[in-house]
């Protein structure tokens, strides 16, 4: 199947790597130069070669900068959690993306604001570590090369959980709550992470809510916050996030880390 993937991102390349190594014919579509991303690409499939296992014969995967060049296939959105900018590149989409089918990683906005015919496939980061996605949406209602997709993922034993398609759906309604409060414990109350890290082990944490803002980045947390916050005001949008991206500091994508930043803010 011939699948276009929006965006080239932290989980555009890796879907993009992933689908293509499941069997699948793979266009990214990037802004940036496709020659500076072949190296990032292959880095993504090497990756993902030593951590999951495929049976099969992999597909192709070419990378375009010009959005007129794409042909009608099933689309995957992997853009910026940013509904304008999604919204203005699938609307200027060459093609009709209703015919085949327009899927969006997005969980922190409604897949029906982007566009009519969207619907929400939302998976996690890194893709071989969680093989759990979210699907909103209805399964009857699901076009053939989408219905063709969720099966792929299911054969290679992807969970795919269905959800009433509500901001954030299950795992980011529950898991951006519970970062929302480690940062208020951090930025009202005072708290060391250390403190916090020490409690929430005893409730099973394996992976504290630091490093997963660094692993997820610190620039998108701030937009899934700022998403899930216009819609409901319970969560909680920190300033110290907004401070850090300020200051140069994204988490994992560019090797720096909100803990360092909170131990001395002012560098």
């Amino acid at each position: 199947m011939k699948i276009n993937i929006l965006g080239a991102g932290v989980m555009g390349k890796q879907l993009g790597t992933l689908l293509q190594l499941y069997g699948h014919d793979i266009v990214i579509w990037s802004r940036h130069s496709p020659e500076n991303l072949a190296p990032e690409i292959d880095r993504q499939r090497r990756i993902l070669q030593r951590k999951i296992e495929v049976a099969g014969t992999p597909g192709t995967l070419c990378v375009i900068n010009q959005l007129i060049e794409l042909q009608s296939a099933l689309t995957i959105e992997v853009l910026s959690e940013d509904l304008d900018i999604k919204r203005a590149v699938v609307g200027n989409l060459p093609y009709d993306p209703a015919l085949r089918g327009l899927l969006t990683n997005t969980s922190s906005l409604p897949p029906l604001q982007i566009h009519p015919a969207a619907r929400g496939l939302h998976f996690f980061n890194p893709v071989f570590a969680m093989k759990m996605v979210e699907f909103a949406g209805a399964r009857d209602a699901l076009l053939p090369l989408e219905r063709e997709l969720i099966e792929c993922l299911e054969q290679n034993e992807f969970d795919v959980i269905e959800t009433q398609g509500n901001p954030g759906y299950v795992a980011n309604y529950v898991l951006f709550r519970e970062i929302g409060a480690v940062l208020r414990l951090i930025d009202d109350f005072g708290y060391r992470p250390e403190v916090i890290e020490r409690v929430l082990k005893h409730f099973g944490r394996a992976v504290n809510a630091l490093d997963l803002i660094d692993l997820i980045g610190i620039d998108v947390c701030y937009k899934i916050l700022s998403n899930l916050t216009h819609v409901d005001a319970t969560f909680y949008l920190s300033p110290t996030l907004a401070k850090a991206i300020e200051a140069g500091v994204l988490g994992n994508k560019n090797k720096t880390s909100l803990r360092v930043f909170l131990r001395n803010p002012s560098k």
